[in-house]
């Protein structure tokens, strides 16, 4: 499980969608893998509360009580499952922000990463 919390309404909210590609990586190092998003789900925590969540989630999110607590002031949620992990020869990312998640490519793009 893959989740995203944050106080703004921002990708990979209501951005991701059964059957996306993903790829992943360490913060600062190399694109080193790819998985499949099986299913998501997206929370207006207005809406939600987030201890919903937590009782949902937390136990498929190995989310502890430290990560809870920290992401106590977010207002929406997205929870994605995903399948397929692939790991691949690292490849080098120029990407140099803050950004959690960048989209590289419309939906009809990813069958040729796969």
């Amino acid at each position: 499980m893959e989740s995203r919390l944050s106080q703004n309404r921002i990708v990979p909210f209501e951005s991701v969608r059964a059957g996306d590609v993903i790829l992943t990586k360490a913060p600062g190092g190399p694109i080193c893998g790819l998985v499949v998003a099986h299913r998501a789900w997206f929370f207006d925590l207005s809406l939600a509360p987030l201890r919903l969540l937590r009782e949902r989630f937390s136990e498929r999110m190995c989310a502890d009580e430290a990560f809870w607590d920290a992401k106590q002031s977010a207002r929406f949620a997205t929870i994605i499952e995903v399948t397929n992990p692939l790991p691949i020869a690292p490849v080098a990312c120029d990407k140099n922000d803050r950004r959690g998640w960048v989209i590289l490519h419309d939906r009809g793009d990813q069958l040729s990463l796969w």
